[in-house]
C-alpha cells in the first residue's frame, strides 16, 4: 500500500504514520518496533518510542501492516500484507521474503475460516553460510571433536 493513499477511515494520516508507513514500505528486513523508532528518529528527532509502538499496533489492527512474533519473542513488522513466505535465519535473526503463497488461498479449510497465512522457513541464510564456510577453513581440523 502506497503512503499516497489514504488512510482507512478514522485513521489519520499524521506525519509521525507516514513516515513509519514509507520506512516499513522501502525495508525489506522485517523490523522490530526499536529498528522502525531509530531510523524514523534520524529524520524526525522529536518522535518517541511510545508513539511508533502505538503507530506500529494501530496500523496491524487496520490492516496496513502485518505483525510477526519470531520464535526469540521479537514482534517484526512488515508492510507486505499479502501472503507470502518468509525465511529466517537461525544465526543473524535477518527474516526474508521469499514469494507468493500460491496454491494456498483457500477461506476455508475443514470447516475452519482461513483469515491469514503465515509460514516461515528456518535455517541459514547465504551470508551466514559464506561466514560458516570461512570460519570452517579456518579451523584446525585437529580442534574437531571426535566421537568414537
Amino acid at each position: 500500500m502506497s503512503t499516497n493513499k489514504n488512510l482507512p477511515s478514522g485513521l489519520k494520516c499524521t506525519q509521525q504514520r507516514k513516515k513509519i508507513l514509507e520506512f516499513l514500505e522501502n525495508s525489506k528486513l522485517h523490523p522490530t518496533a526499536d529498528d522502525i523508532f531509530n531510523k524514523v528518529r534520524e529524520n524526525m528527532p522529536h518522535i518517541s518510542r511510545t508513539t511508533v509502538y502505538n503507530t506500529v499496533n494501530k496500523l496491524a489492527k487496520e490492516g496496513m501492516i502485518k505483525c510477526m512474533n519470531t520464535r526469540n519473542g521479537e514482534m517484526r513488522f512488515d508492510a507486505h500484507t499479502e501472503a507470502h513466505y518468509h525465511f529466517m535465519c537461525g544465526e543473524c535473526g535477518s527474516i526474508f521474503d521469499i514469494g507468493p503463497c500460491t496454491g494456498l488461498l483457500q477461506k476455508e479449510i475443514d470447516g475452519h475460516e482461513i483469515k491469514d497465512i503465515f509460514i516461515c522457513y528456518n535455517g541459514v541464510c547465504k551470508e551466514c553460510r559464506k561466514k560458516g564456510v570461512a570460519a570452517k577453513e579456518e579451523t584446525n581440523a585437529d580442534d574437531d571433536i571426535i566421537f568414537e
